[in-house]
């Protein structure tokens, strides 16, 4: 679910009816807060339809098979059906980490699926979109670095001139 770009708070609130498989989207309508009561995204970017790939969908469909019913209708409920405590989402990531051997931080998935999305060449206004983010300026912001530009493709070439002549 990663490469959906979706913030932790939007994971525990995630409803299956959110999950569109014929269509092949995930649609974000709410958010948890640090208290785990449901509401509305922080702002109307928040609310957002991100598609999602084929692997996201199949994973998706086989954990619909196993997952613990929730009154709610969460796609990750907690074991009574409510929504996940932050602590616990962090606490099963940690040891996770361990298992593979590496440190992130959660929100540095979000990070890796957007560095995605621009390297994959899609558009600045999508990617603000699909990252739920309420201005261009706050995409730029933070992953301005990332979008090619023949600015640097030419200064690429050129210090390739350079050093092989």
């Amino acid at each position: 679910m990663r490469v959906t770009g979706l913030r932790a708070s939007e994971l525990r609130t995630l409803r299956w009816q959110d999950v569109d498989f014929e269509m092949g989207f995930v649609y974000v309508r709410q958010r948890a807060d640090a208290y785990n009561q449901m509401g509305e995204p922080k702002s109307r970017a928040g609310y957002r339809d991100i598609p999602a790939g084929s692997m996201v969908l199949n994973a998706l469909r086989r954990w619909k098979l196993r997952c613990p019913k929730s009154d709610l209708g969460l796609v990750f409920p907690a074991p009574r059906g409510g929504v996940l405590q932050h602590t616990n989402t962090q606490s099963r990531f940690r040891k996770l980490q361990e298992q593979v051997g590496v440190k992130l931080r959660w929100h540095d998935l979000r990070h890796f699926a957007v560095s995605l999305w621009i390297e994959q060449g899609i558009s600045i206004k999508e990617v603000m979109t699909f990252a739920g983010h309420s201005s261009i300026q706050m995409t730029m912001e933070r992953y301005g670095h990332l979008f090619p530009s023949p600015d640097h493709q030419n200064a690429m070439a050129e210090v390739e001139a350079k050093l092989l002549g």
